[in-house]
């Protein structure tokens, strides 16, 4: 078998490819953040944050002055 390439040239019993294994380096080398590993310990982290910031005593002016409103 021959490969006629430009002007006369042959490429006779080659091969261009053979058993290629070309894998994607940037996706394999690609290291998982904390939160996307431990998605169930960002969750509950973040409620108890969360609950600890509305347990400030500045949330009752808030809720008076909401109360107020209506």
């Amino acid at each position: 078998m021959s490969i006629n390439i430009g002007d006369n040239n042959e490429i006779i019993k080659s091969n261009i490819i053979d058993n290629s294994n070309i894998s994607n380096k940037d996706e394999n080398d690609k290291k998982e953040s904390f939160a996307s590993k431990h998605p169930i310990f960002i969750g509950v982290i973040g409620s108890i944050l969360a609950s600890m910031i509305m347990m400030f005593p500045f949330w009752d002016n808030i809720s008076q002055f909401i109360k107020n409103l209506f």
